[in-house]
């Protein structure tokens, strides 16, 4: 699969034309559960599913692109709503959604060097527990 045609939602905007990259991690935190006898080596119980989520844009300053949409929302911290998907057709087993709700940590909104497209950079924190996968 070509990485040519993903979907990035935020509060229901869609950003998808503004899109450079997209990195999504996906994590289970553990705690410790070899301390108590006859343990003999190290083991882990998962506790809780956190993700890490950036993205790179190709800034645009325009209304319902990326200024507008994100620099609000990071200075107030407003936790939004958000989707990804690999590709923007339909949500199926070969094309999963991924779906959360976050805060914008960081945002980097002029981002780039002399003769280049400016770029922003968002980077984005769970504030209700978890990421959703869905094949439909």
């Amino acid at each position: 699969m070509v990485f040519t045609n993903a979907i990035f939602l935020w509060n229901a905007v869609d950003l998808k034309a503004h899109v450079r990259e997209i990195h999504l991690t996906v994590r289970k935190t553990k705690v410790p559960d070899h301390d108590t006898m006859g343990s003999t080596g190290e083991k882990y119980v998962v506790v809780l599913q956190a993700y890490d989520l950036e993205v790179i844009f190709r800034q645009d300053y325009a209304a319902a692109a990326v200024e507008k949409t994100l620099a609000a929302d990071h200075l107030a911290g407003t936790a939004r709503a958000f989707e990804i998907r690999p590709d923007a057709g339909v949500v199926s087993a070969t094309n999963p959604k991924y779906t959360g709700t976050a805060f914008i940590e960081e945002y980097g909104p002029i981002n780039g060097a002399f003769g280049e497209v400016l770029g922003a950079r968002a980077t984005f924190t769970p504030s209700i527990a978890g990421i959703t996968r869905a094949e439909a």
